[in-house]
């Protein structure tokens, strides 16, 4: 490990180490600080044209402010993003220096704006949680990182310049994390996105001593360890020679690794993907970090065990919109130096869910969370369930749950409100075709897909094309964001249809075996099951 490395990973620690210290101290008077936190979203808001609509005033205390700003979703600020990003105004929320892409609920893509504040939010946020992490896990601190953050669908990767994550931080922080990185930030200049993994491989492959692996989805890492199998040969090459040959014009803006060693494991190697090649890959990997909870799970389990000498950490609730928890002692604490939180308190019931702040969550309520961010969003809604589970300091902790209504295989986020769209459009094409529902069909031992169920109709002549049908879904549930992304990246299977006169009875089969009583099954848009469930229907 270089002496720079070393330096840099003492100087992120030392960095964060006090904040660290500041974030736990500060626990027990958390709704002080959210409070204050409230306090000052409102009075930059005072001056934006989205704010100056709904009357916001810093003057406001919490019950004034929760009676007069109604809860909102993405829709209610679109237009004035939209215009925002094509005037450069304050329209929404002041100094706003770059618009993040993610997906939405009924529209295939949203655009988040960030601005100086919200990034200073996600700090709070990223900085105890460093701290918090080298701390714990003091062996990362003993070779280089990996860190996958935003990864973009081919279609963008042309239209966005600033695909950079790092560019939340300031520059002084961006150079020192830069140094202790396995792999270059000019991957993201890759023409496509399977170019982009290419060379992230090349990259992690010649790098001897990788100490930790941290991404959001396990279905992500599983994928790119696979490909080590597709890109073995090319890799040979690459590592071998120290230039990226044929792929030189999709990766002209980057750095090319050399590796001999790496090159002459991956020659005697016989393509398993097992815990000894890792080991020998990677002789001091310490942790992995992924989401583990949810439909991730078992999927985290398969990549642990893969990993078994590693450490292993699951992720907080962090979304493009914001962050709701983090990491923190082993435990998901309430990012409270962020955001202004809310949480709305699921019912089980058809009582209308209410509203509390984050100071009035207690242990065993299942709630989804309501943020007023930096980016001029009031109250917005996220369609996330978590469970509070614990208190550090008076602070909540909160676990995720699973999101609400929608399916969720490899962090994709295909919703109802969605589905339901792409089959209009669908019927609207096709007249004589019925959508009747998309299933999410989850496997461990195999990437995950969608089929969606479809009938004829009775009254209608026609004679249908399922090829046609099956492109123009596919290319429908490309619309969303992080879909197209998963399909670049490898983590779904390409979608199918099944096509017949009475889809009903297939569908009863199959949510029955999910354990559905005949006389309960409602037919759902959209679910999710498992291949197992399948088994005898199809």
């Amino acid at each position: 490990m270089s002496i720079i490395s070393t330096f840099s990973h003492s100087l992120i620690h030392r960095y964060y180490r006090k904040r660290t210290k500041a974030f736990k101290d500060d626990m027990s008077s958390f709704k002080e600080f959210q409070l204050k936190q409230l306090k000052k979203l409102l009075l930059l808001s005072e001056t934006t044209s989205f704010g100056k609509s709904i009357n916001v005033s810093a003057k406001w205390d919490y019950e004034t402010f929760s009676s007069n700003v109604p809860i909102s979703e993405y829709e209610n600020y679109e237009d004035h993003i939209i215009k925002q990003m094509k005037d450069q105004t304050d329209e929404i929320c002041v100094n706003c220096t770059r618009y993040q892409p993610t997906s939405g609920s009924t529209s295939g893509r949203k655009w988040i704006p960030y601005s100086k504040e919200f990034t200073e939010e996600l700090d709070m946020a990223i900085g105890p949680w460093i701290g918090n992490l080298y701390s714990t896990y003091p062996r990362i601190k003993s070779g280089k990182h990996y860190w996958s953050l935003s990864w973009m669908p081919n279609e963008l990767r042309e239209k966005l310049k600033d695909l950079d994550d790092l560019n939340v931080f300031s520059k002084w922080q961006q150079i020192i994390m830069r140094m202790t990185m396995a792999s270059p930030n000019t991957i993201s200049n890759a023409k496509t996105a399977e170019t982009a993994q290419l060379a992230t491989l090349a990259w992690l492959c010649s790098t001897k001593d990788l100490t930790m692996l941290f991404v959001w989805s396990p279905t992500f890492a599983l994928n790119l360890l696979d490909d080590l199998k597709k890109f073995r040969l090319d890799l040979i090459k690459i590592l071998k020679q120290g230039n990226w040959g044929e792929y030189k014009n999709d990766l002209a803006e980057i750095d090319c690794p050399k590796s001999i060693r790496a090159a002459n494991l991956l020659k005697d190697w016989n393509e398993e993907i097992g815990t000894e090649f890792l080991e020998q890959l990677w002789p001091k990997m310490s942790l992995i970090s992924s989401w583990d909870t949810a439909s991730s799970k078992s999927w985290a389990k398969k990549l642990r065990n893969l990993f078994n000498k590693a450490s292993f950490q699951g992720k907080g609730l962090f979304a493009t919109e914001g962050v709701v928890t983090i990491p923190f002692n082993c435990r998901f604490v309430l990012s409270y130096k962020s955001h202004f939180y809310e949480f709305e308190v699921i019912v089980e019931n058809d009582q209308p869910n209410k509203i509390i702040p984050s100071w009035e969550l207690k242990n065993g309520m299942i709630v989804s969370p309501l943020l007023t961010t930096g980016s001029g969003f009031f109250r917005y809604k996220m369609k996330d369930r978590l469970e509070v589970v614990d208190f550090m300091n008076k602070c909540p902790c909160l676990v995720f749950r699973g999101r609400m209504g929608d399916v969720d295989l490899v962090g994709e986020k295909t919703s109802p409100e969605m589905v339901e769209k792409m089959f209009q459009r669908a019927e609207e094409k096709f007249p004589g075709l019925k959508c009747v529902s998309l299933m999410g069909v989850m496997d461990i031992d195999e990437k995950p897909y969608y089929f969606c169920l479809c009938e004829k109709k009775q009254e209608e002549n026609i004679k249908l094309n399922i090829i046609e049908i099956s492109k123009f879904i596919e290319s429908e549930l490309k619309g969303n964001f992080h879909y197209a992304l998963a399909r670049d990246l490898g983590q779904l299977m390409k979608s199918s249809i099944v096509l017949e006169n009475n889809v009903l009875p297939l569908y009863n089969s199959i949510v029955m075996n999910r354990g559905m009583v005949k006389g309960d099954i409602k037919l759902e848009i959209l679910t999710q099951i498992t291949k197992d469930q399948l088994k005898g229907v199809l």
